[in-house]
Parts: structure tokens; C-alpha cells; sequence
């Protein structure tokens, strides 16, 4: 190949990945709002170690397509519910949610929400404690939810979602207690996007030497 085209297919290859998720590992530490998220209303505060929202509020980041063998995962806390109001975290294709955890006030347990089922109670009952969740991308069709030791396989994107890019952390209800805690945001690409990037670096660095 020669070492125009080389650099041309290195120029190509680094446009097309730049929408792959970017590996981002992110803890509450002061005002969350510092820390890149974004608020619709700016009713966000520190508690503590985590990041707090008092609804009705919600908290966005965006992170590139979360490609196959890649996850996204995040803790989370529900402290008070009120009847019939929801909270918890949307995956969602810019503003279209794909997959869902939630709870809602006056249920027993929290439930889960995908284009397959629909939305769905699960046998994970009411906490107020931290749980990590965790989405990892199967296949591109399929994904993986993890709650703590809790898994829930074959999730499917819902509402005509394609990709997963962005996280959502929402709280529709209000009052004193009623806040919802979340903490250390991650996201890991698979081992091969490691790789791939190290295999297209050390060509650069080939054919640059050579010129």
C-alpha cells in the first residue's frame, strides 16, 4: 500500500470510529454540574460522595455508540418515591430511550423496560442503598442488564432506537427525602477497540517514519 493511501485509510478509519463509545470514568466530587453533566433546569446538587437529583429533574451524558462487547454502567440510589411518580435510568439513542430500569411509587419492586417486553416488574425489590447497573451490547440487537446480582439477557432497543449513546438519570418526584443518589460513571469498550487503535497507531508511526 502506499503511504498515501495508508495515511488516507488511517484519516478513514479514525472518522469512523469517532462515534464509538469513549471510554469515560467519572465520580461525583462537588457540584456534579461541574463534572459535565447536563440539566434541563439546573436542580442538581452534591450529597455527600453522589451526585443527587431533586426531582422533577433529570441528568444526561452522552458517551458515542456503545458498540458490541462494550458497557456502560452506573451507580445508582432511590430514596423516596411518591405514589405513582417514577425514577431511575433511561439508555437511550439520543433522546429516544432504548432500555430502562425504573421504579415507581407505590410499586414493591423496580422494573425493567425494552422493545421486547415492554415495561416489566423484575424480582428486585425497593432500595435505598447504591446498586451498580451495568448495559453491555451483546450483538447489536441483543443487550445485557445487570443490577447487582441480578441479569436480565436478550434486551432488545425499543421506541426505534438503533445505538445506545447516551445515559439518563431521571427523578419525576419531589419533597424532602425524596432525591434520587447516583455515582461513578464508567464506560469500557471491548478489549479489540484497544487494539485496533494501538494496531492503527504504530502504522501512523510507521509510515511517518518512512516519509
Amino acid at each position: 500500500m502506499k503511504k498515501t493511501n495508508l495515511i488516507t485509510f488511517l484519516a478513514v478509519a479514525a472518522v469512523a470510529s469517532s462515534s464509538a463509545a469513549v471510554f469515560q470514568t467519572v465520580t461525583a466530587s462537588g457540584n456534579p454540574s461541574t463534572n459535565g453533566w447536563t440539566l434541563d433546569n439546573g436542580n442538581e446538587f452534591s450529597s455527600g460522595d453522589n451526585w443527587a437529583i431533586y426531582g422533577p429533574e433529570n441528568a444526561v451524558r452522552s458517551f458515542g455508540d456503545l458498540l458490541v462487547g462494550e458497557s456502560v454502567a452506573i451507580d445508582l440510589s432511590t430514596l423516596g418515591v411518591a405514589s405513582g411518580d417514577f425514577v431511575g435510568v433511561d439508555f437511550r439513542d439520543g433522546g429516544t430511550t432504548g432500555i430502562g430500569f425504573n421504579f415507581q411509587g407505590g410499586g414493591s419492586n423496580y422494573n425493567r423496560f425494552d422493545g421486547t417486553s415492554g415495561s416489566v416488574s423484575t424480582s428486585i425489590g425497593f432500595t435505598t442503598s447504591l446498586q451498580t447497573l451495568t448495559l453491555t451490547n451483546v450483538d447489536n440487537t441483543n443487550y445485557t442488564l445487570t443490577v447487582g446480582g441480578s441479569s436480565f439477557t436478550s434486551l432488545t432497543l425499543a421506541g426505534g432506537a438503533t445505538a445506545i449513546d447516551t445515559i439518563r438519570v431521571f427523578n419525576e418526584t419531589s419533597g424532602s427525602g425524596n432525591d434520587v443518589l447516583f455515582n461513578n460513571f464508567v464506560v469500557v469498550p471491548e478489549p479489540g477497540s484497544f487494539a485496533l487503535l494501538a494496531g492503527l497507531l504504530g502504522l501512523s508511526f510507521v509510515a511517518l517514519r518512512r516519509r
